[in-house]
């Protein structure tokens, strides 16, 4: 009987073959696990996308839904690099009445003071019905600005002049202190909005008052 030969293999060369075994697939791991960092209202996270993907599919994966009113950056349908940064702004329904007009407006801005400057609308001086630092919550605002206007009060044999953001004319007679009593009357009526300057107010005053008067009366005596 003949015994073949056997060949043996180097324990060096099976360790190296595992080795670049191991290393292959940790590497092909590492290429198809993108890290992405994602902010959503100024809010940063790091989240990680498997496989490919695109913009859509970071959002998807975090149960983030966007709307036509939200801003993405980039595009939804952008691929994923490792170390992508996604951008994600949602919209915010705000109704703004300025001296007395409403309009409706959507913006990105998470505060009062911030909506108010990406829209244009110039409020320096003037008086808001909300904070404005108060946060722009995802539910949206509706509030309320009223500008400084040059106002005239006629009253009392006087005229007062001011500049006020007071929004109707009761809250301006309050301002300046005047007083109504129960039968004064006033012009235009208490609760009329002060929309523009050159406004002008009348005050008049109305007194009752009992007077007993006794009179002569002539009269015939018949017999």
């Amino acid at each position: 009987m003949r015994f073949l030969p056997v060949r043996r293999v180097p324990q060096a060369a099976v360790v190296v073959s595992l080795v670049v075994v191991a290393a292959l697939g940790t590497a092909g791991f590492a290429h198809f696990d993108k890290s992405v960092n994602l902010s959503v209202d100024g809010k940063t996270s790091a989240v990680h996308l498997f496989g490919g993907g695109n913009v859509s599919d970071v959002l998807a994966n975090q149960d983030i839904t966007v709307g036509p009113h939200d801003v993405i950056a980039p595009d939804l349908s952008t691929p994923i690099n490792d170390g992508q940064k996604v951008v994600v702004r949602y919209g915010r329904l705000l109704t703004v009445t300025v001296d007395g007009q409403t309009k409706k407006y959507w913006t990105t801005s998470t505060t009062v003071d911030g909506a108010l400057s990406d829209l244009g609308i110039r409020a320096d001086s003037a008086k808001l019905s909300v904070s404005r630092s108060q946060p722009l919550g995802r539910a949206g605002l509706a509030m309320s600005v009223t500008t400084p206007k040059d106002v005239t009060v006629a009253v009392d044999g006087r005229t007062l002049t001011a500049r006020t953001t007071s929004a109707t004319v009761a809250e301006l007679l309050a301002e300046l202190r005047v007083t109504m009593g129960a039968k004064d009357r006033v012009t235009p009526a208490l609760s009329t909005p002060i929309t523009k300057s050159a406004f002008k107010v009348a005050v008049a005053r109305v007194t009752q008052k009992s007077i007993t008067a006794t009179e002569t009366v002539a009269f015939a005596t018949q017999r």
